[in-house]
């Protein structure tokens, strides 16, 4: 340890010492399933031992990196704890032996994937891919598919937090149990963002402009009137100001039609009604023609044409 040779001791101390096993032992009990396993390792320590010792159930001592006394006192709680930690050492390496005869028995294929953590995990990606690729036209990614992406992402969460809360986590087989917490917690981030999404007019904007998408608030927040009719005021909010400064300019440029215009204004401009003051009876009449289909969207129809 106090040698010259850096190289040679943290060699030792990471890969090869009985106390770098011993450490990773230690730091691999951080969920309650292992704290299970590890506590019934302990039980069966307790069982084996005379019954006039005294009992030396412990938690581990965790060191920390920058504290080296927390190190000694990890090493002598281990001492008292030998019997046990040996247990669950042994309990892994048969885990670990029993993998490798299946995955031999199975010409060392790659494991398949669980199936419940491929359904964690596809909504997360096809969520990602979706809302990427911004710069091509026609692609994945608009700002339009942004709330509704979150929402289905929020949904698929909830089902699978139902499915969590009934699932026996004793069998080996079982995903870890702080799977499903780190799922609510996912859950939760994903519940404050959306809100923070519906702060922001733009957002409910884009998706209620866009063909396919005119109606999708009044069907999915039927049963949250107020929430609805709160959000659909920022939305006219942020329309009055497009259409008071498309009004300043076109008193300003006269008749002359070379304004260069965003997608976004056009957008807008094609179910405003610039001859008119009342500008929700030309949002309701657009409201009334026909939602586009899913072959429109998926052959890519251009929205401000439409």
């Amino acid at each position: 340890m106090f040698s010259t040779d850096s190289n040679t001791y943290n060699n030792a101390a990471t890969n090869k010492s009985e106390k770098a096993v011993f450490l990773d032992i230690v730091n691999y009990i951080n969920t309650p399933k292992q704290w299970s396993i590890f506590n019934d390792c302990q039980n069966g320590a307790a069982a084996a031992l005379p019954t006039d010792s005294h009992d030396t159930r412990r938690e581990p001592f965790k060191p920390g990196v920058t504290r080296w006394n927390s190190y000694h006192n990890c090493f002598k709680r281990g001492v008292e704890l030998k019997y046990a930690i040996n247990s669950y050492a042994s309990f892994h390496i048969q885990e670990t032996e029993h993998a490798a005869e299946i995955a031999a028995a199975n010409n060392n294929k790659p494991p398949t994937v669980p199936s419940w953590m491929l359904s964690v995990l596809e909504p997360l990606k096809s969520a990602t891919d979706r809302l990427q690729s911004r710069s091509k036209a026609g692609t994945h990614g608009a700002l339009y598919e942004v709330i509704p992406v979150f929402k289905s992402i929020i949904a698929k969460l909830n089902t699978r937090i139902l499915l969590f809360s009934v699932v026996d986590y004793e069998p080996s087989e079982a995903p870890e149990d702080h799977i499903a917490i780190n799922v609510r917690a996912a859950r939760k981030k994903a519940a404050i963002y959306i809100n923070k999404l519906l702060k922001v007019p733009v957002y409910y904007a884009a998706t209620a402009l866009h063909p396919q998408y005119k109606h999708y608030f009044k069907q999915f927040w039927v049963d949250k009137p107020a929430l609805l009719h709160n959000t659909h005021l920022g939305f006219e909010h942020l329309w009055s100001t497009y259409k008071l400064a498309d009004a300043a300019a076109t008193t300003t440029l006269g008749s002359s039609s070379g304004r260069a215009t965003s997608s976004f204004d056009d957008a807008i401009n094609s179910v405003l009604d610039q001859d008119t003051g009342v500008a929700e009876n030309k949002y309701s009449s657009w409201l009334a023609e026909p939602v586009w289909t899913a072959d429109q969207y998926k052959f890519r129809c251009t929205a401000i044409e439409y």
